[in-house]
């Protein structure tokens, strides 16, 4: 990018922060006058004593900074991976939405993450120039290899959870759409902390890149726990620090037409803080690899299910890194597979909300489905029978010598090993709690307990659920 000239004004500001202001956020006004083009952000910051310090950045043009509403004043926000970054009418840094800078009030945003006991240091510079910045990238083309109704019904499968160069991931849409296409995955949704600058390269619409589809996702990423939230091309309100205020931001999603799934609440996922779990469309049950806490997340799901909540299931690796492989959390790792009509946003969406949906622990398996019987009738995946009487089919490909186990209540019902790459296994079972759902155990240490911390699941399915149990 190059381009900009004429300096129109210069901004510097410095400050201390508490452990009093601890994940809280600061904002910094300066004025934009007549005739600016480009604002260019840099800052730093250092913690006064020993422990980890991180201050997080962003920027708000002219206009309210309230709760929800103020997000449509939010030009973006990089967190803490971008030391500087420029806004201007025809480019930005990824993170940040190009457009006009209109003149008045701009505010920069600090969100204060992690603040050290003896506190913190900030310094943050602004420059305001009347030239434009250029840029010579190109946009993403507008054909792609496949179109939307080229798809036929049935499943299809990807990572609900990755990240590109537009937040703290390494790799660009192409970029990730090359990996994804060659591990086999027929969709994945970028879930950017908190920006849609992705989503903006995507046109503010899901779409194919290559024969991959990219359904629009944002990771509303706050100090107590983070979400994704899909189908939506606007940033989700993040500054959410009570209960009450994760009410509001829900019901505001809500009426957007938003799918809302609450990510890795587990330890080190970071865990989920808020009081309420129950809001939630779908629970990222399975997060990168099963041995990295996902058990926790399990128990989380099965007590909401027991308690009569009809939360759904879904997979995501969070992968940070395509080129590399530094990291447990790879794409593809773990592979959420819904059953749609067709490949687009609405078939995806549609098949997340009826929860035609199992994970898998890679693109290439193993695959489990369980479907019921009961009353003459046949229920899928997610289906809401209305006897206790049912007769369950388990179905499981390419986990050969595997257990398998069918949970309901918490407690395992039903186990055994899997005896062949296609494997078939009908149940008659009496259910007495809201829910059943199965699973595959690769490694099973204790396969009566679906908690134990050392069993390794390869693969669980969304529940069938119970309509009446008194």
């Amino acid at each position: 990018m190059s381009g900009k000239s004429g300096i129109l004004a210069d901004y510097e500001f410095t400050g201390d922060a508490g452990p009093e202001k601890r994940l809280g956020f600061l904002y910094l006004p300066f004025t934009v006058p007549e005739k600016a083009c480009t604002i260019e952000v840099e800052y730093e910051y250092q913690g006064k004593g020993p422990g980890e310090t991180t201050v997080d950045i962003g920027l708000f043009q002219p206009g309210t900074v309230d709760l929800i509403t103020g997000m449509k004043n939010l030009r973006g926000w990089s967190g803490s991976n971008k030391k500087s970054f420029t806004v201007s009418r025809e480019a930005a840094t990824p993170s940040y939405l190009p457009g006009d800078i209109p003149p008045g009030e701009w505010k920069v945003i600090l969100g204060l993450y992690k603040i050290p006991d003896q506190g913190l240091r900030y310094r943050v510079k602004v420059r305001v120039y009347e030239g434009c910045l250029k840029t010579s990238s190109q946009s993403l083309p507008e054909t792609s290899e496949l179109v939307q109704g080229d798809s036929p019904k049935g499943w299809v499968k990807g990572d609900l959870h990755m990240h590109s160069v537009h937040s703290d991931g390494d790799s660009t849409l192409d970029q990730i759409a090359e990996v994804a296409g060659s591990l086999g995955l027929d969709f994945v949704s970028v879930t950017d902390h908190n920006v849609v600058s992705h989503i903006a390269e995507l046109g503010f619409r899901s779409r194919f890149l290559g024969k991959v589809f990219f359904l629009r996702g944002v990771e509303l990423t706050t100090y107590r726990g983070h979400m994704n939230v899909y189908g939506v091309s606007e940033i989700p309100e993040f500054r959410i620090r009570s209960d009450e205020e994760l009410k509001e931001v829900v019901a505001y999603l809500r009426s957007r037409g938003a799918f809302l799934s609450i990510n890795h609440p587990k330890p080190l996922g970071p865990d989920w803080e808020f009081e309420n779990l129950s809001f939630a469309d779908s629970l990222e049950v399975f997060h990168s690899v099963w041995e990295f806490n996902n058990y926790v997340s399990l128990r989380k799901w099965d007590q909401l299910l027991n308690n009569g909540f009809r939360i759904g299931l879904v997979g995501g690796s969070d992968a940070h890194e395509m080129r590399g492989k530094t990291s447990i959390l790879l794409p593809g790792t773990p592979t959420t597979w819904v059953y749609v009509d067709k490949l687009s946003e609405e078939g995806l969406l549609d098949g997340l909300r009826k929860q035609r949906v199992f994970v898998s622990e890679s693109p290439s398996g193993p695959r489990i489905t369980l479907e019921a019987y009961a009353d003459g009738k046949h229920y899928p995946l997610g289906g809401i029978v209305n006897s206790k009487e049912v007769k369950l089919r388990l179905r499981a490909e390419g986990g050969r010598g595997q257990s398998y186990r069918v949970i309901s209540g918490g407690e395992v019902v039903a186990s055994g090993v899997l005896d062949s790459d296609v494997f078939e296994k009908v149940f008659q079972i009496h259910l007495s709690s809201p829910y059943v759902r199965a699973e595959l155990v690769r490694e099973a240490q204790a396969i009566d307990d679906p908690y134990h911390m050392e069993n390794i699941v390869s693969a669980l399915t969304a529940p069938i659920y119970l309509k009446v149990i008194n």
